[in-house]
């Protein structure tokens, strides 16, 4: 598999424009609006990773598909757990979910990475 290591360590950026955006309220850091608009990075992000993916797998036959998708699995997932862990360890729990009433199945919605394909605001705000 190639790799574009130039365009590649632009995701770090862009990922981190994302994190401190993010951070903002919950650890009441100073806006930072003025200096450089940070809900950028997720656009930047998606597209840049699009472009890289799509130059890794130029083509994708049926039985390449059930290798990206595990692939992409395993490099995900891992991490998408590991950060909920540390959501639920460092932040207040009125910030676990949109309304301050945390619930079980919110929660398993996250941890199976389906939250936002429930039309609820206690499912797609919830600790994310």
């Amino acid at each position: 598999m190639r790799q574009i290591k130039s365009l590649t360590s632009l995701r770090f950026f862009a990922a981190a424009s994302i994190v401190v955006l993010h951070s903002v309220e919950p650890f009441k850091f100073a806006k930072t609006d003025d200096l450089f608009p940070l809900q950028q990075g997720v656009s930047f992000f998606f597209v840049l990773s699009g472009f890289i993916l799509a130059s890794i797998y130029p083509k994708l036959t049926r039985s390449d598909l059930r290798a990206f998708y595990t692939a992409r699995f395993a490099r995900i997932w891992p991490a998408h757990v590991a950060v909920f862990l540390l959501m639920l360890a460092i932040l207040p729990r009125s910030f676990w979910n949109f309304d301050g009433h945390p619930t079980i199945s919110a929660a398993i919605a996250n941890l199976c990475l389906v939250h936002g394909w429930i039309p609820a605001r206690i499912y797609y705000f919830s600790y994310n």
